[in-house]
């Protein structure tokens, strides 16, 4: 059963909109049910970033703890968009963010200044025809009023790169970002070994880490050389 977020009822709100599209927190199965229908086909079947399976569904268990922004086409009443976002107050302790998975995000949850004002987003899918344009543009505005209603500050969550990108580009995009002083000195995050990730995954996602982590060795990497460039 979908659980609408208890501080105050959005379901029937238009969070926003523009000549073409409106967005909507999912109100309903069938909701859910054309949310994960739409991730399958973006994830799984265009991107190859999932596991196929008969009910061609892409799902996980963070799902039942969050709201679904719904990027909804004005002509055909079609979800064509959504993203996932898990506000702290929805957050289960017991498998905390999916973004934990991956990096260790203990000085950011245990911090009383940052914990009640985080949400993590994620699952960003838009339908292929519907790219382009405005319709991002729309989410984003959903998510602004979404963040202003619930006190929310801080978004968290995994940004994903190309397979194709290398450790050079990965660096050169740190550095930028260094460079730009956009890093909080208070919250050092960084990611998890391999194996770690591994473990992790068959605990909270109660499945298989990601194939492309199964042979790599916690060894591979040195984190504070790699990802801390002076």
């Amino acid at each position: 059963m979908i659980k609408v977020s208890p501080k105050t009822n959005l379901t029937e709100t238009v969070l926003s909109q523009n000549k073409r599209y409106y967005t909507r927190l999912a109100q309903s199965e069938e909701d859910l049910l054309e949310v994960f229908k739409l991730r399958y086909k973006v994830f799984v079947e265009e991107l190859k970033e999932g596991l196929e399976n008969d009910e061609k569904l892409e799902k996980d268990p963070f799902d039942k703890y969050c709201d679904f922004i719904l990027l909804v086409e004005k002509n055909t009443e079609k979800i064509v968009g959504l993203y996932r976002i898990l506000p702290y107050f929805k957050m289960n302790p017991k498998i905390g963010y999916y973004s934990n998975i991956e990096f260790d995000l203990s000085p950011l949850i245990q911090s009383e200044k940052y914990r009640d004002k985080i949400a993590e987003l994620g699952r960003l899918a838009i339908a292929k025809e519907h790219r382009g344009g405005t319709n991002l543009l729309a989410l984003w505005g959903g998510l602004v009023k979404y963040a202003k209603i619930h006190g929310i500050r801080y978004l968290i969550g995994c940004g994903s790169l190309s397979k194709d990108v290398g450790k050079p580009a990965v660096i050169s995009l740190y550095k930028k970002l260094r460079k730009k002083n956009v890093f909080r000195k208070d919250l050092l995050i960084f990611p998890r070994k391999p194996s770690e990730i591994r473990e992790l995954s068959k605990i909270v996602l109660q499945k298989e880490p990601n194939p492309l982590l199964s042979n790599v060795s916690d060894d591979l990497i040195n984190y504070d050389a790699a990802l801390l460039p002076t």
